[in-house]
């Protein structure tokens, strides 16, 4: 997953963010060349720096925590909408999204930032965005990996090495805690972790919590698998 790009992190982003507002919103330049014209260029003047001259987040001029999206890695843009674009450009991550991209309705009219959606939407084939979403409804991994992402929680933990540093690399690091700790922590991290007061409290329900207690079980399994792997190879070689 992303393993073209290095820098990405290995989880699809999720739309249910999306506020109301913006999340059925179509592009009205879909398609149009003129757009995508003008939006590479509004791209590379405005959002090259962090994301990359070609959108794919290499080479960036400013170094970010955490990970800019690459937009040519078809796994990190299969689950992204037009509206979920737009709300990003102009609204920014900030507030919600704990990221670092900022908002830009003070400086692209919105016309402005449907171009640059339509030049983003032309670097993946056609009709990649958002292409996997009605099938993730029923992969209850995908789930558990959507409300993953959905919490942010990349923005502290790595997954074998891809994504924040500020706390273990869930796909690797030993679990020190057992799960009635785990859950408090899904509840309210703060109290969980009082000397670790970074993560904000999220709206966690039920069926969240158990989506990502079924993420963290997949991960173990995941690491148990390559770790007996590897040992069966070793063993070979001897």
């Amino acid at each position: 997953m992303g393993q073209d790009n290095p820098r990405a992190v290995p989880v699809v982003q999720a739309v249910d963010l999306t506020p109301t507002p913006y999340r059925d919103l179509k592009n009205p330049y879909d398609g149009d060349p003129q757009a995508v014209t003008v939006g590479r260029q509004l791209f590379k003047t405005y959002c090259a720096a962090c994301h990359g001259d070609r959108a794919d987040a290499k080479g960036a001029v400013i170094r970010v925590a955490g990970t800019p999206v690459d937009f040519t890695d078809q796994l990190q843009i299969s689950f992204m909408t037009d509206g979920y674009a737009f709300w990003r450009i102009k609204e920014g991550g900030q507030e919600l999204l704990k990221s670092q991209m900022p908002g830009y309705k003070q400086h692209f009219s919105d016309n402005q930032i449907w171009q640059i959606v339509a030049y983003l939407k032309s670097l993946g084939p056609k009709d990649t965005w958002g292409m996997d979403w009605l099938l993730a409804q029923h992969d209850e991994l995908q789930r558990s990996r959507m409300v993953f992402t959905a919490k942010n929680c990349t923005a502290c933990h790595a997954l074998n090495g891809l994504g924040g540093t500020a706390a273990p690399d869930l796909a690797t690091a030993h679990l020190k805690h057992d799960e009635t700790w785990r859950t408090e922590h899904f509840k309210d991290p703060i109290q969980a972790l009082p000397t670790f007061a970074m993560m904000p409290p999220r709206e966690t329900s039920a069926a969240d919590i158990h989506a990502l207690r079924s993420f963290l079980h997949h991960l173990r399994e995941e690491a148990a698998a390559k770790s007996a792997g590897s040992g069966s190879h070793e063993h070979e070689e001897k």
